[in-house]
């Protein structure tokens, strides 16, 4: 990543015992960099993995939904899932905690618990999680209605036969 492309700030960060790109510090100032040069793909790629090789998953979430909310399509999103378990848990306490009111972010937090799911398939905790979201999922279908999921119907796919 270019900011620490600096060798004594580097060291300095291994001195530490963390790897530089992991640094929420870091990760800031790169998105802020990015967002500067209009997020050129390579780079955003680069910065994706760096988001879910990170410990910083509240931050990683807070980027994601800046992306949702502003409807830039920088698939931020694309790494959450390397976030294993931890991130599972972290999104499933999310949506336990959201507002009603706040429908478009449920919607599309539940879409990312159900991708991240769909790559984790084959961990022992998949299971479980997927019991949790489908009955999230049957509970916000039948309060909002089909029309809501609709804009997310990859749920289905993914959901198979947990309904």
């Amino acid at each position: 990543m270019a900011d620490l492309s600096n060798k004594n700030a580097r060291e300095a960060v291994e001195a530490r015992g963390q790897k530089p790109e992991f640094l929420k510090e870091a990760l800031e100032d790169e998105y802020r960099k990015l967002e500067a040069e209009g997020f050129p793909d390579g780079d955003r790629i680069r910065f994706i993995s760096a988001l879910g090789n990170s410990g910083e998953m509240a931050y990683h979430y807070q980027l994601i939904c800046k992306d949702w909310e502003e409807e830039t399509q920088l698939f931020l999103e694309n790494s959450f899932d390397r976030h294993g378990e931890e991130g599972l848990k972290f999104l499933w306490e999310k949506l336990c905690k959201m507002e009603e009111q706040e429908k478009r972010k449920r919607a599309f937090t539940a879409y990312l618990m159900a991708v991240c799911l769909s790559k984790l398939k084959h961990r022992t905790i998949y299971p479980s999680y997927c019991d949790c979201l489908a009955a999230f999922l049957t509970e916000l279908l039948e309060k909002e209605g089909e029309a809501f999921l609709r804009a997310k119907a990859d749920y289905c796919p993914w959901m198979g036969g947990s309904f």
